[in-house]
């Protein structure tokens, strides 16, 4: 179980985290167990950091440097498959050519063009939640890596090779219910509005599913990347519109 959990923060952050022994496929299909769990330390990190720019700095720039953190905590790994699915879904007529633009590393203009208005609208909703920004993030962030996990289980990998093949069709029933549950266990301690987020976060996890299937015959490294965004966003949007 710690090998795991310990996998799960590797797998989701760029901390120093030692696994020991070796991980083998079923440790790495397991790890997605805790992926609400790295998910929340994230958030408590990024929570911290709020807490002490607030009192010194405006909002604004608040809302920047808690977003920049949280890249650095990442990787960009999330926003890296943002960018390549939109300019993947741009640029290709098929299956094939998506996929080969996907499997790209440099980003296209309109993959750039989406990241920079994805970014500007996660400053936005951050300025904006300021007095409820806790919260939002902890359920935004945890509720992200749960549709990651609700995802995978319901697809299969569009691909022989990449991220996706690592963890679809190998998360077991058990494994993505008790992700799933210690999801409810977050939500119910944050409030009806994270448990509310959980409820969309689902069905758009079913619908992200359908949808990568029959354009994709399954789904990425990118595409679960994209769906962590969407995910996210979604879920502070709602916040953001319970508070207003």
């Amino acid at each position: 179980m710690l090998k795991r959990m310990l996998l799960s923060i590797q797998f989701l952050t760029r901390l120093p985290v030692i696994v020991p022994g070796e991980a083998n496929e079923a440790d790495i299909a397991g790890s997605a167990v805790f992926f609400p769990l790295a998910g929340l330390l994230i958030a408590g990190i990024l929570a911290g950091a709020y807490f002490l720019l607030f009192s010194v700095l405006p909002a604004f720039v608040v809302s920047v440097l808690v977003l920049f953190i949280y890249i650095i905590l990442t990787g960009s790994l999330h926003l890296d498959g943002f960018a390549d699915t939109v300019d993947g879904f741009y640029g290709g007529r098929d299956k094939e050519g998506i996929l080969k633009i996907m499997d790209d590393s440099r980003i296209g203009a309109i993959g750039a063009v989406w990241l920079f208005t994805v970014i500007t609208l996660f400053i936005a909703l951050f300025t904006y939640l300021s007095k409820e920004l806790v919260p939002a993030l902890l359920s935004a962030i945890v509720l992200g890596r749960t549709g990651a996990v609700l995802l995978m289980y319901f697809s299969k990998p569009a691909k022989k090779t990449g991220l996706a093949g690592m963890f679809c069709g190998k998360i077991t029933f058990l494994q993505a219910l008790l992700a799933y549950l210690i999801a409810v266990c977050i939500c119910a301690a944050l409030g009806w509005k994270a448990v509310a987020g959980l409820f969309i976060v689902t069905i758009l996890s079913v619908i992200a599913a359908k949808y990568f299937h029959k354009k994709l015959g399954g789904i990425t490294g990118d595409t679960i990347g994209f769906s962590v965004v969407l995910f996210e966003a979604v879920v502070l949007i709602y916040w953001l519109i319970r508070i207003s």
